[in-house]
């Protein structure tokens, strides 16, 4: 009887306490049965995709350096321009499921009709979501007036 080949994409966990990456890592492991499937990666470098802990001084900006935001799923108070996901605490590992699969779902362009080159020098790799203007870095420019009324607006609460 043949088994089924399964995709396999290594995730990196940068930034988290030593009890939320024990907990994601054996998340990964434990839906190892579906296809397809993820694990950790020791380094971003080992890593198809990232989750990282935007709230730890310095996480962001070494992923923004090593210009992964695309690849990256951001869990915390904030995202960078240009991130494939943003989600806040408490960590959801379903959700963090989601999004990587989502991204996996989106068509990929073509290499060759591609100007951008992905960190690892494979053309085509662009990024796949518009970062709202709520998810924006404090440095970044202010949204407009507009803007911000229209997000305050879908967040008001229903009434009553």
């Amino acid at each position: 009887m043949a088994t089924a080949i399964r995709s396999r994409y290594p995730v990196a966990l940068e930034g988290f306490s030593d009890f939320e990456r024990a907990a994601l890592a054996s998340y990964f492991r434990l839906i190892g049965d579906r296809d397809p499937t993820y694990e950790h990666a020791p380094s971003i470098d080992d890593a198809r995709f990232i989750v990282a802990d935007a709230d730890i001084p310095g996480v962001v900006d070494a992923v923004v350096t090593a210009q992964r935001a695309h690849d990256t799923v951001f869990i915390g108070a904030q995202a960078p321009e240009g991130a494939m996901a943003w989600m806040m605490r408490p960590i959801d590992p379903m959700h963090v499921l989601r999004e990587l699969d989502a991204n996996l779902a989106m068509p990929q362009p073509s290499p060759v009709t591609s100007r951008v080159s992905s960190p690892r020098g494979l053309k085509g790799h662009t990024p796949k979501r518009v970062t709202p203007a709520f998810c924006r870095r404090a440095t970044d420019a202010p949204a407009s007036d507009d803007t911000a009324t229209a997000i305050s607006a879908g967040l008001q609460a229903t009434p009553p």
